[in-house]
C-alpha cells in the first residue's frame, strides 16, 4: 500500500512539472541549447512541419525584418537570430498577443511565448538588427512546441545576408595598442636602469 501511494505521488509530481514546464514561456537558461525543459521528451525525430522564414533579400543596420514560423499551429517556442559564430544578435521588438521579449546576453535578444494558447502560423515577429558590428550574415533558429510531447529544435531558417551597399560602423578595439619596435626598446631600457638601479641601492 505504501509503495503504491509513492508511486501515485511521483506520478502526480511529474504531471505537474510537466504541465508547468514551459506554459509561461522559455527560461532564458535554455537560451544556448534552445530544449526546452519538460524531460524525458526529446526532440521529434521525423522532418518538422515547421518552418522559419523571413521577408526581405538582404538586412540593413538597424532594419526592422518580420520572421514567421510557418506551419501548423503551435503552442510554444523561442526564436533567436545568430551569427555564423552562434552569437545571439540584434534584438525583438513589439511582440504579438500571448508572445513576449526574454534577454539571453543583450536587451530582448530572443522572443518566446507567454502562454500554451495555439499560436496561428501568420503571426510576424519583428527582429530588429544591429545598427553596428553587424555581422555578413544571420540565420534564425527556431524550438517550436507542437504538444507536449512533440518538438522540434534548432530549425534554422536561410542565411539573411547583409546589404552590400549598406555601410555599417565597426566599434572601436579598447584593447591596447601594440608597442612599435622604438618604444618597446625604450620601455626596455628603463625597466633594465631602474632594475639595476635597486639592486645597486642607487
Amino acid at each position: 500500500m505504501a509503495y503504491g501511494k509513492v508511486v501515485s505521488l511521483v506520478v502526480s509530481l511529474f504531471v505537474v512539472t510537466r504541465v508547468q514546464s514551459y506554459p509561461s514561456g522559455a527560461p532564458t537558461g535554455v537560451c544556448s541549447s534552445m530544449l526546452p525543459s519538460h524531460p524525458p521528451a526529446s526532440p521529434s525525430n521525423n522532418t518538422s512541419i515547421y518552418t522559419v522564414n523571413f521577408t526581405v533579400n538582404a538586412y540593413k543596420p538597424g532594419q526592422a525584418v518580420s520572421v514567421k514560423i510557418a506551419g501548423n499551429q503551435y503552442k510554444g517556442f523561442l526564436l533567436e537570430a545568430r551569427d555564423a559564430g552562434q552569437n545571439i544578435v540584434g534584438s525583438w521588438i513589439s511582440p504579438p498577443s500571448n508572445c513576449k521579449l526574454i534577454t539571453c546576453t543583450t536587451g530582448n535578444d530572443a522572443v518566446t511565448h507567454s502562454d500554451n494558447t495555439p499560436k496561428v502560423p501568420s503571426l510576424l515577429f519583428q527582429w530588429k538588427a544591429p545598427s553596428e558590428n553587424c555581422p555578413s550574415k544571420v540565420t534564425f533558429y527556431a524550438t517550436v512546441v507542437q504538444s507536449e510531447y512533440v518538438f522540434w529544435t534548432m530549425l534554422k531558417s536561410a542565411d539573411l545576408q547583409l546589404d552590400s551597399t549598406s555601410f555599417c560602423p565597426t566599434t572601436k578595439n579598447n584593447a591596447a595598442p601594440k608597442m612599435g619596435h622604438t618604444s618597446y626598446t625604450f620601455f626596455y631600457t628603463v625597466t633594465l636602469f631602474l632594475f639595476t638601479s635597486c639592486l645597486l641601492n642607487i
